[in-house]
């Protein structure tokens, strides 16, 4: 046996960072075609005044650095909905929502720490089959500019569902297939979403009862990778503490709704169940503190064996 890696493994290793480079340039490039330096502003003017001048400069506030801009689009653009996407790339698709998010928002903190100012906007925003959503975007001002810190779903101030299913069952179901057949990452996850509404709008009711369980099926098993990119996106949230509770529920139930009431045994050759028992138990060590899990921003109509929701529930 020998630490010395192989040829085959030296080239991989430098296809690898090659690719890495590559990626890290064309995010730097895609950052600094946005010209988002930062908006001026008064640190010291009154809450009103403050957010009236970022509104005015929504436009022109980005991340600080192009990094922290490729992480965050990475991250969060999954939590922004499909109708908001302009499709250019993922960076200036979160800096354009981002733009809408500082217009539309309505102040709901703004406190000073550590020499910074943080204003907190939130706002609504439709999603597909009468499904709505709330927004936040968390802004940073320091030394008379103001820079994005986050934005997507609200991680602060939260007193209401982040999510709202008014639909239907046949509207979600149709919905859901509807974005399965166009098979688009962005798609797919909201497909996933729309099951999980389903879920919450068929009350005891299997979702799956009104004939189109067999074929949404099968659109998930032919978007295996789609489906596994779920489970990590889920992982993800699960790994991120306290700051990520809310995606991993989320992704949590949209999995458990397509296991249960559409994809069955075939799940267990589809993802790699070893992996939804790790997000289990990241959960379970999460709603044993009460405190982290705000129970205004569960999504009314959760089903009551999706425990993750609900601290204290056995599972």
């Amino acid at each position: 046996m020998t630490d010395t890696p192989s040829p085959e493994e030296l080239a991989a290793s430098r296809m690898s960072a090659g690719s890495v480079q590559r990626r890290l340039d064309s995010d730097i490039a895609a950052v600094e075609r946005l010209a988002r330096g930062g908006a001026r502003v008064d640190t010291a003017a009154d809450s009103p005044t403050l957010v009236r001048q970022l509104k005015e400069q929504a436009d022109s506030i980005g991340f600080e650095s192009p990094v922290q801009a490729a992480t965050m689009s990475r991250k969060r653009l999954g939590e922004i909905p499909v109708g908001m996407l302009q499709g250019e790339s993922q960076i200036a698709d979160l800096h354009a929502a981002a733009t809408r998010l500082i217009a539309q928002g309505d102040p709901v903190n703004d406190f000073s720490s550590d020499g910074a100012r943080t204003v907190v906007l939130h706002s609504m925003h439709e999603e597909a089959a009468r499904t709505h959503v709330t927004l936040e975007v968390e802004l940073r001002i320091a030394d008379g500019i103001a820079w994005l810190e986050s934005c997507g779903w609200p991680r602060s101030s939260v007193r209401s569902p982040i999510h709202t299913f008014a639909g239907t069952t046949a509207e979600y179901l149709a919905q859901a297939e509807a974005d399965l057949r166009n098979g688009a990452p962005h798609r797919f996850e909201r497909a996933m979403l729309m099951l999980f509404g389903a879920a919450v709008s068929s009350g005891a009711m299997p979702p799956a009862d009104l004939g189109r369980a067999a074929g949404i099926a099968e659109l998930l098993a032919a978007n295996r990778g789609s489906l596994d990119g779920c489970v990590s996106t889920a992982e993800s949230y699960s790994l991120s503490s306290e700051s990520g509770w809310y995606g991993a529920c989320l992704y949590r139930s949209a999995l458990e709704t397509a296991f249960e009431y559409f994809l069955g045994s075939s799940a267990f050759t589809l993802v790699d169940m070893e992996e939804v028992d790790g997000i289990d138990e990241e959960l379970g060590a999460l709603s044993a503190d009460p405190d982290l899990l705000p129970l205004a921003a569960v999504p009314a109509g959760a089903p009551t064996h999706h425990w993750w929701w609900f601290p204290g529930t056995d599972r």
